[in-house]
């Protein structure tokens, strides 16, 4: 089995009650089958209580009920969970000890991931100055499985992810046109697949078209997700009022021209997402949609940095990038309905 992952991986470790938006807050908490079966028999206090706060979920799996506020009924006051507490990290659920780690498997490969939705994450990252390195280590044993997906096909869709990220981390020329050559060389990769050229009508996704119609129409696509917290509403109110028709394109280019406008984040964004996405295309062929979804979460997120660094009075600090890429990354990209809901607007809007 090869794994893959960013150079930064082996970085990561749970930063527990420091942290200041908890993963056991605002998301439902499900269970796997084996914890649910271990749950059921749990002695003492935490068994009762678990048992207590459990439920059936329409598909007819298990989950941890949330309170009012959103937060797991495992999650005390001071923001570590009770459950780790008396019975340590292997009474936990799948979801709890992989969170914020996730990936794709293809053949004999484990592709994972950082999740942005982690704010220790997010630091990690944007403290990045340098281009982010994927590394591979081959571990005994290998996949029964290959997921229907031959040897060509893996080297083929290896290949197009390594291209697109090399695009994308050429310092030499400015983020704008790395976009450019980037979505060509998705288009060159899409007409392979599909032995014709790519017919995509997506202007509204040109990475410097800064017009008001252009943001008006991922504004919609936004304005129309699954609403996860109120976060996500005051930003959607924030978008709406800060960044008008009558001067979006000035107000987008007095930050972008200042001097907390950093080329690099948007690079790390742009990474970080082609490396989560593209693989996805192994399964559906679609490798020109996932470098557009690439490219709009990013201009999303460019759009959330405007209106943060307007609502500051002019500044943007590192601070500010880790905790919009957070609050974009959990709201968007951990409802598979919203990720569809961008996807099927690239395909057919």
């Amino acid at each position: 089995m090869i794994v893959r992952v960013p150079d930064y991986f082996g970085e990561f470790s749970c930063i527990a009650g420091k942290c200041t938006d908890s993963c056991c807050l605002g998301w439902e908490i499900d269970i796997d089958e084996d914890s649910y079966e271990y749950y059921m028999s749990l002695s003492g206090e935490i068994g009762e209580r678990l048992r207590r706060d459990m439920y059936e979920t329409e598909d007819g799996g298990h989950g941890i009920r949330t309170n009012e506020c959103g937060r797991c009924m495992m999650l005390n006051d001071d923001n570590l969970c009770d459950l780790y507490i008396a019975a340590g990290e292997e009474s936990l659920s799948e979801v709890c000890t992989d969170f914020p780690r996730f990936g794709i498997e293809y053949r004999n490969v484990d592709q994972k991931c950082l999740s942005l939705a982690c704010e220790e994450v997010c630091r990690i990252l944007f403290s990045k100055t340098e281009p982010v390195k994927f590394v591979e280590q081959e571990l005994f044993g290998d996949s029964d499985d290959d997921q229907g997906v031959t040897e060509e096909e893996a080297a083929f869709f290896e290949k197009a992810q390594s291209e697109l990220i090399a695009i994308l981390q050429d310092r030499t020329k400015p983020v704008s046109q790395r976009v450019d050559e980037y979505i060509a060389k998705a288009n060159e990769y899409q007409k392979e697949l599909n032995g014709s050229d790519v017919e995509k009508h997506v202007d509204w996704l040109s990475f410097n078209d800064f017009s008001f119609d252009s943001f008006d129409i991922r504004f919609g696509i936004v304005n129309d997700m699954e609403l996860l917290r109120q976060v996500w509403q005051d930003y959607k109110d924030d978008m709406r009022n800060i960044l008008i028709e009558a001067d979006y394109e000035k107000r987008m280019k007095e930050y972008m021209e200042s001097a907390d406008y950093r080329e690099n984040d948007i690079e790390q964004l742009l990474v970080y997402f082609t490396f989560r996405y593209i693989m996805n295309a192994i399964y559906d062929s679609n490798i020109i949609v996932y470098a557009y979804l690439c490219v709009m979460f990013t201009m999303i997120v460019r759009d959330m940095n405007a209106v943060r660094f307007f609502k500051n009075g002019g500044k943007f600090s590192i601070e500010d990038q880790m905790e919009v890429a957070r609050i974009f990354s959990k709201e968007v990209e951990h409802s598979e309905g919203n990720v569809e809901a961008a996807k099927e607007e690239i395909i057919w809007g």
